[in-house]
């Protein structure tokens, strides 16, 4: 079960995922990183959290 965002939450969750990288590794995300980031942790851990 993939749990889905809406766009605008989507967007903003891209962004932390950006800042949490700039702030806390010396390495920058890209926005379609983060994006397939967050799409991974949606896939991958959102069903056990939401469950």
């Amino acid at each position: 079960m993939a749990i889905e965002l809406p766009k605008e939450t989507q967007a903003a969750a891209v962004g932390s995922i950006e800042r949490w990288f700039s702030e806390n590794t010396d390495e920058r995300i890209g926005n379609m990183q983060a994006a397939a980031l967050l799409d991974f942790f949606l896939r991958e851990i959102g069903p056990s959290v939401y469950n």
